[in-house]
Order: structure tokens, then sequence, then C-alpha cells
């Protein structure tokens, strides 16, 4: 059995401050893979949207970061667009818009709440935004998006006091391939005067090496570690592909 759903999009599109002009395209990237396979179109259900979404997102934020820290290293501006697309970060933005209660699911993914899951709602924002994106243009879908998370600045103040590289790398696999994975940090070297001493360390994820971090200290160092190898998951692995495949 499939959930009930209002075709009303009215008060979905004034929180997300567009209208649609492709209604479908809304209602796609609404509809979860569990709703549609038992629908008599099992392909229509967000994922391809989600695929599209993810990429425009990626690009709004690295141009707005871009221009807006014009004198920031590569690595800090990587930092920010890390925290900035994070899953929970997408999933805040969408409980404040509400989208939970427009979400399409069938009734089993409904009763376990699924339509709350930090997940779900990362994946149809980003498929909302594809969706914008191929019923406007990039540049409206970036002022819409840009719209949504506001002052990016106090933004990353925020996000940057909570930042855990570490915890956010075993978040990461964990969602990825739905298992564990041992994660170890291995000390290579210190060097510098004791005053002034810097560490070198590698992270390994199941025996092998995804990124070397320095700091001035060994917890320093270890989350400087676990950022290069979010960074590496995200260039190496297509979305949602299980490390140890």
């Amino acid at each position: 059995m499939i959930s009930s759903f209002s075709s009303d999009f009215s008060d979905l599109e004034n929180a997300l401050g567009y209208t649609f002009k492709d209604k479908s395209l809304l209602e796609v990237a609404l509809t979860h893979p569990s709703f549609a396979i038992e629908s008599p179109d099992p392909s229509k259900h967000y994922q391809r949207l989600e695929f599209l979404g993810d990429a425009i997102l990626g690009h709004i934020i690295v141009e707005h970061l871009f221009n807006l820290f014009p004198y920031a290293r590569e690595g800090e501006l990587t930092k920010y667009r890390s925290v900035l697309v994070r899953g929970s970060f997408l999933a805040n933005i969408g409980n404040r818009l509400g989208i939970a209660s427009f979400i399409r699911m069938n009734e089993a993914e409904l009763k376990a709440e699924g339509q709350s899951r930090i997940s779900t709602l990362e994946d149809v924002m980003e498929a909302i935004i594809g969706a914008i994106y191929l019923d406007a243009s990039f540049e409206a879908t970036k002022r819409i998006v840009l719209t949504w998370y506001g002052d990016v600045e106090k933004a990353l103040t925020e996000l940057m006091k909570q930042d855990n590289p570490k915890g956010n790398l075993q978040e990461r696999l964990f969602q990825m391939a739905r298992q564990e994975h041992t994660i170890n940090y291995c000390l290579l070297k210190t060097t510098g005067p004791d005053h002034r001493k810097e560490f070198e360390v590698e992270v390994f994820i199941d025996d092998k090496p995804y990124g070397k971090g320095f700091g001035s200290s060994l917890r320093k160092a270890e989350e400087a570690a676990a950022r290069e190898a979010l960074i590496a998951i995200e260039k190496e692995r297509p979305k949602g592909e299980d490390l140890t495949n």
C-alpha cells in the first residue's frame, strides 16, 4: 500500500521561494523509491534529480565561497564547502522549509518515520535543487539556494565550532556502506623543537591509506588527516558506493 499524497504544492512552493512551471518535476523530487516501485511507473522517483542537484549545489557553494573569501586558501575553502553541503546541514534546511510532510513514501517507510531521516531529507533537498535547475536556470537556482542558506559567514562560524572531522568520517563511512569500517590514525613523524613541534599523521581505512594531515598537536594532525580522507572519498567514490567493493 502507498500513502495518500496531495498534488497541491502551493504551501511548499511558498516555503521554497519558487513556483514551478512544470509541477511534475517537483512531484518526482518528492517521490521516494519505495513509493515509485508500487506505482504504475517505478522509475519516477527522486534519485536522478538528486544526482543532478548534488552537482548543482556543489557548484553554487564553491562559487559563493570563492567570491566570499577572496584570500582563503584551497584547504580552508574545501573545509567550508564540506560543512555547508553536509547531509545534516541540508536536512536542517529541509526541516525549516517543512518538506518532510510532502515526501511520498510507502506505508512501511512512513511507519518507520523515513521522511524524517537525515539521509532522506538530504536526498530530497538535492532533488528539489535539481528540479529547480531544470525548471528555471542555474542563476535562478543559485539565488534560491543562497536564500535558504542565509548568512553563510555566520552559519560557518557556528558550524566550525561543531566541526568534528573524525566523527564525520566515521559517520560518512557508515552512511555509504551501512557497516563498520576500521579507521586507524598512524603517527608518521614529529618534527621541530619541543616548543614548536609539528605532527604528521596518516589515516587508514581498512588498512588502505586515505589521507595525511599535519598539525601542531597530534589531535589537530588526526583531524586534518580525517578531512583529507573525507575529500578523497567524495572524489573517488560514486555517491553511495560501498568502500569494500
